[in-house]
């Protein structure tokens, strides 16, 4: 019998969000005069929490962020599923790996409070064993103690973790945390990025993981 488990980052790799994010800061910028930014800008503005994200948005003489990262939880509570869709074949093959018995997790920047409506609108039947956003710890992503926290509930040793992401920040917390560091061709970030930060494997689309995991076997001892 195979012991293997996979988590996933959530934006830009299972959940195509860039639409709502940026229209939510674009909202902000624009109240406040400061020049609003193309949709396709955010794709380098997320990946470290959304903090940074408001702190990349906005121009860079503001010294003070709150009042506007306040302003930005705000409208992103308004619109995050307006325009946010899953990736093709996301819920399918999660559907599969639960089938497969395979323990899944979700491990996201993005804030908690927003995660429980997430998961029952795009993830309806679907079982994680924990679905874990920035808790405002300081212990975010590439930051590896929550990961390994999961990797725990899992009941499954870190390097026999797949972690499956879009950016360099997923990368560098796979290989933090000592699990299987696996890249998504379709997210915010390149390729080459992916492979620059030591990517193991690279996924042409959501499919080609079961092959990767077919491939790469765990025996248990």
């Amino acid at each position: 019998m195979n012991k293997m488990g996979i988590i996933f980052d959530l934006d830009g790799t299972l959940l195509n969000s860039i639409a709502d994010l940026g229209n939510a800061m674009n909202l902000v910028l624009k109240r406040n005069h400061f020049k609003e930014h193309p949709i396709v800008s955010y794709q380098q503005f997320v990946g470290n929490g959304v903090k940074k994200l408001v702190e990349r948005a906005l121009p860079q003489y503001i010294d003070d962020i709150n009042e506007y990262y306040e302003d930005f939880v705000i409208e992103y509570g308004k619109n995050f599923m307006d325009r946010s869709v899953l990736y093709d074949d996301v819920y399918a093959v999660l559907k599969e790996l639960n089938n497969k018995s395979i323990p899944i997790a979700i491990h996201t920047n993005k804030l908690q409070l927003y995660l429980d409506d997430i998961c029952d609108h795009y993830f309806k039947g679907i079982e994680f064993v924990s679905v874990l956003g920035d808790k405002s710890d300081l212990k975010h992503k590439p930051n590896p103690f929550h990961t390994l926290a999961i990797a725990n509930e899992m009941k499954v040793d870190p390097k026999n973790i797949f972690f499956v992401g879009d950016s360099d920040v997923d990368i560098k917390t796979g290989l933090a945390a000592g699990m299987i560091p696996v890249g998504v061709s379709w997210g915010f970030r390149s390729v080459e990025e992916l492979k620059g930060e030591g990517a193991q494997f690279i996924l042409k689309d959501m499919k080609s993981l079961l092959d990767v995991l077919e491939l790469n076997k765990i025996k248990e001892p």
